[in-house]
């Protein structure tokens, strides 16, 4: 897994596709009617991705639950599903909304 900053990932969202994965604790769902990027519960994120996502499509994890404890586990569940292009996102969510992205 690599780790990932709010400049880096900018450039990179600038000149290519890139799948932003908010994760959450089932405790903490988001409103499933909030306007969001992808978000997966961090107990299934991998079952969930397996389906969805090519293993080779580049995903950037991301919580805003906590400090990046959530993100980091499912980037971890990722990887061990067999993702080979998976990013922890180490800014906050705040920085993507900035970046345009819908609030979380």
């Amino acid at each position: 897994m690599q780790t990932i900053q709010i400049d880096e990932l900018r450039k990179r969202l600038e000149s290519e596709e890139m799948t932003l994965l908010e994760v959450y604790t089932r405790e903490n769902q988001p409103d499933p009617f909030d306007e969001k990027p992808i978000n997966e519960p961090i107990e299934t994120v991998g079952e969930e991705a397996e389906e969805r996502f090519s293993k080779a499509e580049p995903i950037v994890v991301y919580s805003s639950e906590d400090e990046h404890a959530s993100s980091k586990r499912a980037a971890e569940n990722l990887e061990e599903k067999g993702f080979t292009n998976v990013y922890q996102y180490m800014g906050t969510a705040k920085d993507l909304q900035d970046l345009g992205y819908p609030s979380v």
